[in-house]
């Protein structure tokens, strides 16, 4: 998942981090993203030149874990709890939504990199 030292970098402007579960289904990754988004951007009033740094995270396990790390950092976030979805399974905890804060370093994070833009079209289709 991620080493245990997130380094931040001096950047600006400031992130947000979210991140996905990718053992759920792709139209579920996409609404549960938009609901931790919400919550944060209710939480913390991003700013207009506030970047979204989409990551993700392979189980609920691993989406609670970082949630135990990014306390260990100081880092404020909003997780999103889904009791069910559209079929009625309940998906649990899904998605994190950090407050803005400053970079961090790239490689200490998997990027949501699963699907093309194409992927995600045809998916949906």
């Amino acid at each position: 998942m991620t080493e245990k030292c997130l380094e931040r970098k001096k950047s600006s402007p400031l992130r947000v981090y979210v991140f996905i579960r990718t053992d759920i289904p792709l139209a579920d990754q996409l609404v549960q993203v938009s609901h931790s988004c919400l919550l944060a951007g209710a939480a913390y009033k991003p700013n207009d030149k506030t970047y979204v740094v989409m990551c993700q995270v392979r189980n609920e396990q691993e989406l609670i874990d970082m949630s135990i790390l990014l306390e260990e950092f100081g880092v404020r976030y909003e997780i999103f709890h889904e009791p069910k979805n559209a079929g009625g399974k309940c998906l649990g905890w899904t998605s994190i939504a950090t407050e803005p804060i400053e970079m961090i370093e790239h490689s200490k994070i998997k990027l949501w990199t699963h699907f093309s833009f194409s992927d995600i079209v045809n998916k949906l289709l």
